[in-house]
């Protein structure tokens, strides 16, 4: 199976060693798992280089996240919906199917301390909360599998490694449940 992995540093394994990546870890399956993650990427930034990345390689499957930079960066969450919109559009006009995984939480207090303690986590708490919801009704409407992070991933200080990035543990989380969805 080929399966093309694409979003921003929660996909790429920002802060912790490739090995132990999400996407990383389904590649010890024998199937080819390919990381497009890019580091500080916003949905519109995933859209513009989605037909290079995905399309062009015609994957059988391709598992995207994004929305948690946009979320930062003050765009709305029906923008972040839009431009998946376009994604999923060209991944089943090309015969691949889509898999949408929606972004965690954010650990407020890590955040702060790790991050920046100027933005309002509450607020982009609430905004993935939206964007969440969101999802589930867009993936329902359009017959795409969706996987919620943010339902998934506990908003525990071991899940994460300063707040926005992923720890070992949520990585093992998210790849057992792929593995478990996707029955590989």
């Amino acid at each position: 199976m080929s399966l093309i992995c694409i979003g921003d540093s929660l996909t790429a394994g920002y802060g912790i060693s490739k090995k132990d990546c999400w996407v990383s870890k389904l590649n010890e399956n024998n199937f080819n798992f390919i990381n497009k993650g890019v580091n500080g990427d916003t949905s519109i930034g995933i859209l513009s280089r989605f037909f290079s990345d995905v399309i062009a390689n015609n994957p059988e499957k391709c598992i995207i996240m994004c929305g948690t930079n946009d979320i930062i960066m003050n765009k709305s969450v029906s923008t972040i919906i839009d431009n998946l919109n376009l994604m999923v559009k060209d991944l089943l006009s090309s015969k691949i199917v889509p898999i949408i995984l929606s972004p965690p939480k954010i650990f407020k207090d890590l955040a702060i301390k790790y991050w920046s303690s100027n933005i309002n986590y509450d607020l982009v708490n609430l905004k993935l909360n939206q964007l969440n919801e969101d999802l589930k009704i867009f993936c329902k409407k359009n017959n795409v599998l969706l996987i919620s992070l943010f339902d998934l991933i506990p908003l525990n200080s071991i899940y994460y490694t300063d707040g926005i990035h992923l720890s070992y543990e949520s990585n093992e989380v998210i790849y057992t449940k792929i593995k478990n969805r996707l029955a590989l």
